[in-house]
């Protein structure tokens, strides 16, 4: 069996550590392409599962037991559920989306609902007997078929605490602060900046104290603060649908899109958008860290006329994460 473990960003390790002490190995975890979610694996039963995890705790938050580890398919989520018989039982689908689709929570919840409801489920919001989850992660999705018994939920005794006015809107906001530290030429009062994958909109909000105009492009909603930004544009389109009248100084890309689609993203806005002499910020991120694939894409970036100023490891880049940071010839 596999265990879905919400945790507080940035003690990921602890946690690991803390969960195989408890269980005296018999949960193995590792980490995953988000911060704060790990993927746990063991021979225990849920009921055993339980025993564990009602000892005292530092960084756990929430356990979910997951019967499937499934490709990120709608189509494989509904045949996954029908094979269930939930004729005449009280259900729900929770379905939680991380990453990049072309499809919403709500899609998701909608058609795995529709049909378990054909073949004879009852739909109850408020009072399921059973609960259908869908814990998405960018291209795997853990499948469970629970009683809201079987979710373990528990109050972490640690959070990352900031003061109000520094607090991060996300994770990756905390990147672009420390890539500001260190390349602050890049960001003028003078510069517009073109923001791939903005939202909620955690570079955008750094990037617009800094600079003249910053195009915030993703189809989804940044927050509410950031929208409101007086040199803000929301364009709610994918990156590769946008049309611009003027080039931009800097284009910045840390959009949730695997090494070389991403890559290709960014090479294709710079050809379009980007003035000669203008900087490229762009998060390398792949399934598992390799070597040969970031230097791949260098190539790639060299070879669209990108000429690489530093490859850097930032505090905040996950282990499977490097940003590149570049220059268009001129």
């Amino acid at each position: 069996m596999y265990l879905l473990i919400t945790v507080p960003t940035g003690f990921e390790k602890e946690a690991i550590s803390e969960v195989e002490k408890i269980s005296n190995k018999k949960i193995i975890v590792k980490t995953t392409y988000f911060k704060g979610v790990l993927l746990g694996k063991t021979k225990l039963k849920k009921e055993e599962v339980k025993k564990v995890f009602s000892k005292d705790t530092t960084y756990i938050r929430k356990v979910i037991p997951v019967d499937r580890i499934e490709k990120t398919d709608i189509d494989k989520f509904v045949r996954f559920f029908s094979k269930f018989n939930l004729k005449g039982k009280k259900f729900a689908v929770r379905c939680k989306r991380r990453g990049v689709h072309n499809f919403a929570s709500k899609e998701v919840e909608v058609r795995v609902g529709e049909v378990i409801k054909k073949l004879g489920g009852i739909v109850d919001l408020e009072n399921p007997e059973i609960i259908l989850s869908i814990e998405i992660l960018q291209d795997f999705s853990c499948l469970s078929i629970l009683t809201t018994k079987d979710i373990i939920v528990k109050k972490a005794k640690v959070e990352k605490k900031w003061k109000k006015e520094e607090r991060p809107i996300c994770r990756s906001e905390l990147k672009i602060r420390e890539i500001i530290k260190r390349y602050g030429f890049v960001f003028s009062k003078d510069k517009v900046v073109l923001d791939i994958g903005s939202a909620p909109g955690g570079w955008v909000r750094e990037i617009s104290k800094r600079v003249k105009k910053v195009f915030a492009v993703d189809p989804a909603e940044l927050e509410v603060s950031v929208k409101s930004l007086e040199n803000v544009v929301h364009i709610k389109k994918k990156a590769q649908e946008i049309e611009l009248k003027d080039k931009v100084d800097v284009i910045t890309n840390d959009a949730n899109i695997l090494d070389k689609e991403s890559a290709e993203v960014s090479i294709n806005l710079s050809n379009k958008f980007l003035k000669k002499g203008g900087f490229l910020i762009h998060t390398i991120k792949m399934k598992r860290f390799s070597k040969s694939i970031v230097e791949e894409i260098e190539k790639m970036f060299k070879y669209s006329g990108i000429e690489k100023i530093s490859l850097l490891k930032l505090r905040y880049n996950t282990r499977n994460e490097i940003t590149f940071i570049g220059r268009k010839h001129d």
